[in-house]
């Protein structure tokens, strides 16, 4: 700021020059109370300011401990699912043995019923043929026309 002061004869005058320190030092006064109130309101702002980042960071630790928590879970779960899946895949292999061995002992068992039946077939057939002979021989009890003509059509 640029002042021109009026001179006297001792040098300048003085209440001008008075007057000039009064309305500088009123000015330093306002801009050191401004420059007060705006290091108060600074101040206020950075504790503020703090107090948040304090806040977040403490949020921060918290979703990474929920993070690291769930991914413990998610870890255990992909454990547990594979065991369990290796389980059930050799439980699977387990039972198509033993279903394969069943079906097995069952064609054994099948093809025994198939021979006892072509067994007995074959074995009412040989009697029925000796019924037969034994009807054409015993002639005199009987005529011939009395004899019904037996196979194995008629029986099956």
């Amino acid at each position: 700021m640029v002042q021109a002061f009026k001179k006297s004869f001792w040098g300048y005058r003085r209440p001008d020059v008075d007057r000039f320190i009064t309305d500088i030092f009123s000015e330093h006064q306002a801009k050191v109370a401004a420059g007060q109130e705006e290091q108060v309101y600074l101040q206020r702002e950075t504790q503020r300011l703090k107090e948040e980042l304090a806040g977040l960071r403490a949020k921060v630790a918290n979703y990474k401990e929920a993070e690291k928590a769930i991914s413990d879970v998610l870890i255990q779960a992909q454990l547990q699912a594979s065991s369990i899946l290796e389980k059930a895949k050799k439980q699977a292999e387990d039972l198509e043995q033993v279903a394969a061995v069943e079906v097995a002992a069952k064609r054994v068992e099948l093809n025994n019923l198939r021979r006892k039946v072509l067994l007995s077939r074959s074995e009412f057939e040989q009697l029925l043929e000796k019924y037969r002979s034994f009807l054409n021989e015993s002639d005199g009890l009987a005529g011939e026309d009395d004899v019904e003509e037996f196979s194995m059509e008629n029986v099956m």
